[in-house]
């Protein structure tokens, strides 16, 4: 099996100066490919304004 880290993209909407990436993960198994989208991490997901800012809504 191989895991490969992919950066799908990078965004920079108004109010999140930082700015966001799109990391996702393609592993490779001996049947096939999965592509996985873990989503926000815990820190994200408990305050949101802390990486989004405005951005959130």
């Amino acid at each position: 099996m191989k895991v490969h880290h992919l950066n799908c993209g990078a965004m920079r909407p108004w109010g999140a100066p930082e700015g966001l990436v799109c990391h996702v993960l393609l592993v490779e198994t001996g049947t096939g490919l999965a592509l996985v989208d873990t989503g926000l991490g815990l820190l994200d997901r408990t305050a949101p304004g802390r990486r989004f800012g405005p951005a959130r809504h």
